[in-house]
């Protein structure tokens, strides 16, 4: 099963940003995937957060499957809505 939420990035990806999202989503077993535009990034990988270049105002897609799903979901949602991980 996944979970899938659509959402609007409230948070620009500098370099930062892109380090504590990679901390804190190796916390779980889950995958996390984010689609922009036509592109799917793993959202476990450094390089795809880069090439991505998420901005403040960007419409995404959150996709998240495995064990902790719903939890990864739920942080990676926050994150993206500019709040602190509680991780």
């Amino acid at each position: 099963m996944s979970f899938v939420k659509e959402t609007v990035s409230r948070v620009t990806m500098t370099q930062p940003n892109i380090q504590s999202f990679i901390w804190m989503v190796h916390q779980y077993e889950a995958d996390v995937f984010i689609h922009k535009n036509e592109r799917k990034i793993n959202g476990k990988s450094l390089l795809g957060l880069v090439a991505a270049f998420i901005n403040s105002g960007d419409p995404i897609t959150i996709i998240t499957t495995g064990t902790d799903e719903r939890e990864l979901l739920e942080a990676v949602s926050a994150f993206f809505m500019g709040k602190t991980p509680s991780v």
